[in-house]
């Protein structure tokens, strides 16, 4: 017996609806164990997690980043492991999950986090 339709909550705010897991479904229910995220945030240690068309990325890099050629776009949240955490999904975290044209916009301006994590795809 599967949870299918089954809600994740917290203080009465649906995060997400399970859906049983099959060859083509692989949907997580919101994750609560520690992250890198939180250990670097509890030492006050700046970073960004980065990854590919995230956001305004594919409108900003069509068809390359700095001058290597982009043939297609590929996000893909499954692979984005910081979406599944609560903590991470629920707090001032979230804004250090960017796209990568904001690893490159820190990179020219001299400003990146302490940490910085990139997933070009």
């Amino acid at each position: 017996m599967g949870l299918g339709g089954a809600r994740w909550t917290i203080s009465g705010v649906v995060l997400s609806v399970i859906h049983s897991l099959g060859p083509d479904q692989f949907t997580l229910p919101p994750q609560s164990l520690p992250t890198i995220a939180d250990d670097l945030q509890a030492h006050k240690v700046s970073w960004k997690y980065c990854s590919a068309d995230r956001g305004s990325d594919p409108q900003r890099f069509a068809t390359n980043v700095d001058g290597v050629p982009l043939p297609f776009h590929s996000y893909g949240g499954i692979c984005d492991p910081l979406t599944a955490s609560i903590q991470t999904m629920t707090t001032a975290q979230a804004t250090d999950l960017q796209n990568d044209g904001a690893f490159l916009d820190d990179v020219h301006a001299g400003t990146l986090p302490a940490v910085s994590f990139v997933r070009p795809f």
